[in-house]
């Protein structure tokens, strides 16, 4: 027979539940972000800026810096500007400045946008910054703010900054917050793409249903909520899919679920995995 500590069993079930709590509570707490410069309206993209203009790179540091300085995770925009144009080569429909995909293919849960101005304030000078954010594949706007740099006689461009920065992330922070407290409840978003060269995607397959259909069905049983953003004979895309957090911390189970349509349907496919996008390609 056996004899259990009635004390020890109670302390060891409360440190269990505590400690199980903590690292379940730690996959949600830290939202990753990725910051990218306002695209100019008609003008050149976010990638462009980014490219081109020294000052742009600065701000983008200088936010990227104090978001790290917070605890936050920073995913590194240079990093994703290759896969990102291989998919908007595919993609047609995106628009070209579409931060929201851009930072969905990051792997990013937020993205930041910003927008400065440099002015020169008797011997020295501010920077001005507007920041807001959104989530991914949506571009849903979770908070905006402002901040205005100390005046300073330097040409320290990413130093001004991090000043202008440090003036107002608080309240930005705060904001992401409110919205990251409900994701357990909203889920977080994918992006899905089916894209087919000769194939019908909208036509029955073989006397089955559809493609686009046999996706539909299998989104439905395991989404929280979703939208159809197209449905055309070669190009099949569901932005957002809004998903369980836990169910899904990784996307490979719910790219398995995909790929098991074609596998069924015995349809040679070609899938591909970026970040919070999952894409899959046919003849």
């Amino acid at each position: 027979m056996r004899i259990y500590n009635k004390p020890i069993l109670l302390m060891f079930a409360i440190f269990f539940a505590v400690t199980t709590s903590t690292l379940f509570a730690q996959k949600i707490s830290q939202p990753t972000i990725i910051v990218l410069p306002k695209p100019e309206p008609g003008g050149k993209t976010s990638l462009e800026l980014y490219n081109e203009n020294d000052n742009v790179r600065s701000m983008n540091g200088a936010i990227e810096q104090v978001l790290v300085q917070h605890q936050m995770e920073v995913k590194n925009l240079k990093s994703t500007m290759q896969s990102f144009e291989k998919l908007r080569a595919k993609h047609s429909v995106l628009n070209t400045d579409n931060n929201a995909i851009l930072a969905a293919n990051s792997g990013s849960d937020i993205y930041i946008e910003y927008s400065y101005n440099i002015l020169s304030e008797g011997a020295g000078y501010v920077v001005r910054i507007d920041l807001t954010s959104y989530e991914v594949c949506t571009s849903k706007t979770l908070g905006s703010t402002n901040g205005t740099s100390k005046r300073a006689v330097t040409t320290d461009i990413q130093g001004l900054g991090i000043s202008a920065v440090n003036s107002c992330i608080g309240e930005l922070l705060n904001q992401i917050g409110g919205y990251w407290k409900d994701i357990e409840k909203t889920g977080k978003a994918v992006y899905i793409a089916v894209i087919s060269e000769n194939t019908d995607l909208n036509k029955p397959n073989n006397g089955q249903k559809s493609i686009s259909d046999a996706i539909f069905e299998v989104i439905q049983e395991n989404a929280i909520t979703f939208t159809e953003f197209q449905s055309a004979p070669n190009l099949y895309i569901l932005n957002p899919v809004y998903v369980d957090i836990h169910k899904f911390s990784s996307l490979r189970p719910l790219r398995s679920l995909i790929e098991k349509v074609f596998y069924d349907m015995n349809i040679e496919y070609k899938s591909n995995m970026e970040g919070r996008l999952i894409e899959i390609e046919i003849n």
